[in-house]
Formats: C-alpha cells, structure tokens, sequence
C-alpha cells in the first residue's frame, strides 16, 4: 500500500527540495556574475577591464562606470532567475 523508495524520492522529496536547490542555482549565478569582475586581475579580460583600467589612470568615474555594468548584470540575473521560479 506504501510507496516505493523511487516514488517517495519522485513525488515527495524532489519537489520539497525543488525551491531550495533553485535558489541555491540563482545564487551561484549572481555570485559568477559579481566575482567575474576579480578575471582581470588575472589577465582574463572581459567587463572587468574597464574598473582595472580605471584602477591604472586613476579615473574615478571609470571605475564607477565599471561598477555599475557590474551591478546592474547582476541584477538582471537575479530578477530573471526571480520571474523563471527560482
């Protein structure tokens, strides 16, 4: 009368740990984002070229500029994975 190991995994624990395991895939994704910024220090270029650059010359709104970018393409990967059902 009882379910099976692979039906309790498939109709009781998966979804339960369905929101969780989203919300850990939508972290992971803001936190690449925000920590692919560190890649031109390593000479991997990219969106983080424009902060280091700013970095170099000294240039204030060059590094804000940088920062920004960087924050709202956070941003926008956060509230993607929000309206997807994450």
């Amino acid at each position: 009368m009882g379910m099976t190991g692979g039906q309790v995994l498939a109709r009781v624990e998966l979804p339960l740990a369905l929101p969780l395991v989203l919300t850990g895939v939508r972290i992971a994704a803001v936190q690449l984002v925000a920590t692919a910024t560190v890649a031109a220090l390593a000479g991997g270029g990219g969106l983080s070229r424009i902060i280091t650059a700013g970095f170099n010359l000294a240039s204030t709104p060059q590094v804000v500029a940088g920062a920004v970018l960087v924050a709202a393409l956070a941003l926008l990967v956060e509230g993607s994975s929000r309206r997807s059902g994450a």
